[in-house]
């Protein structure tokens, strides 16, 4: 018994030695691989934006006398705005297009700071503020959108419009610390953790997961991209944060007092999968969902045709309404019969919408019997 036992100490042993040296291995591997040439895909101008915490990197595109659109990829191991390379250039055809690389992120700084969700909601701030200067429509992905939402409800003269794609934090839901978080959180093991999710199976492995795949079907060069995103001096500090939570922000207060029209844009697979967390959360009157097909969470990669479209229908819907709400002049009511009360109601707020029949219309609740009522509006000509 006790030469079993000295057996089972002396392979346990040896086990957790070949384990450390391979740590060790992949971790200074990790480093003599550090730094890879990176570059962004986008098309456009370069930028750099001198923010308080470092230089933010960022591409312009489109005629600069458009409307603004910021866009905001999601913070994730390897991120940029490369996340949005299938989705820019058409949207640049309609709007003067930022797409920024966020702290810690693709080509901007990566300082070894205390990194948290105000860290980006500060900086969406300051760059409307500085470098956009005029209202813009905010198109964020993922966890961004909770930085989204949170600037836009406290500052809501930078940010006119938000285009949300899968927001599966934006009810709330806490986030269960898992066994990966509470290792991130330690020094010693965050040293070697980091370099195990940077190499190229891992991240294949990744992308695989990311786009409902096999690992066959990721493509080399995606693989390299992201290679070369996670071997950068000091690209561990924002992913170890996002690991161990403290990029999380309960944004569903903000959320629930936008005044800011909204579109929600959902992968279908991916809202499925979302379900549990967002349960029976009531979004705001003035926020329309979407749903893409046969795609995930990373739905604007799968099918960027389709969000582009879906996106460019909302504008003119919301250019529509703009429009014909100007035909009220400064009137917050407007009179409309209601046949079930046989009266003229004043209804408060009343929507522009087109009917079944393409023809367009306010429409509002009666405020006695909670009807819904309809008045025909002049058709806009362009």
């Amino acid at each position: 018994m006790d030469k079993m036992i000295k057996r089972l100490l002396s392979a346990i042993g040896i086990s957790a030695l070949v384990l450390s040296a391979a740590a060790v291995f992949v971790a200074l591997w990790h480093r003599l691989e550090t730094p890879q040439l990176q570059e962004s895909v986008l098309p456009g101008n370069a930028h750099l934006y001198r923010w308080r915490l470092g230089h933010i990197s960022y591409m312009t595109m489109g005629d600069p006398s458009a409307p603004a659109l910021a866009l905001l990829h999601t913070p994730a191991l390897g991120a940029s705005s490369y996340e949005m390379r299938k989705i820019a250039a058409t949207l640049a055809q309609r709007y003067h297009v930022y797409a920024l690389d966020l702290p810690g992120f693709g080509l901007s700084d990566r300082p070894a700071i205390e990194y948290s969700a105000q860290t980006y909601i500060d900086l969406l701030r300051d760059f409307l503020a500085e470098v956009v200067g005029q209202p813009a429509t905010l198109l964020a992905s993922g966890l961004s959108c909770n930085y989204a939402v949170s600037a836009a409800a406290s500052d809501p003269a930078r940010c006119s419009r938000l285009v949300l794609i899968s927001p599966y934090a934006l009810t709330g839901a806490a986030r269960v610390p898992d066994m990966l978080s509470r290792l991130a959180a330690l020094p010693q093991i965050a040293f070697f953790l980091y370099p195990l999710l940077c190499g190229r199976q891992a991240l294949r492995g990744l992308l695989a997961a990311r786009h409902h795949t096999s690992v066959r079907g990721v493509a080399a060069s995606e693989v390299d991209q992201l290679y070369a995103a996670t071997h950068q001096f000091g690209a561990e500090h924002a992913p170890l944060a996002l690991i161990i939570g403290r990029l999380d922000i309960d944004a569903s207060r903000d959320f629930a007092a936008l005044t800011q029209p909204t579109l929600i844009i959902w992968g279908a697979r991916a809202f499925h999968d979302a379900l549990p967390a967002v349960g029976e959360y009531q979004f705001p009157a003035q926020a329309e969902i979407v749903f893409v097909q046969d795609a995930g969470l990373f739905v604007h990669e799968e099918a960027p045709a389709a969000v582009v479209a879906d996106i460019e229908e909302w504008s003119k819907a919301q250019a529509a309404a703009t429009r014909s709400s100007s035909e009220m002049g400064d009137a917050a009511a407007l009179e409309i019969y209601c046949l079930k009360c046989r009266a003229k109601r004043a209804v408060t707020n009343p929507r522009a919408v087109t009917l079944s029949n393409g023809r367009p219309a306010f429409s509002g609740p009666c405020p006695v019997c909670g009807t819904m009522l309809y008045r025909m509006r002049q058709r806009q000509t362009t």
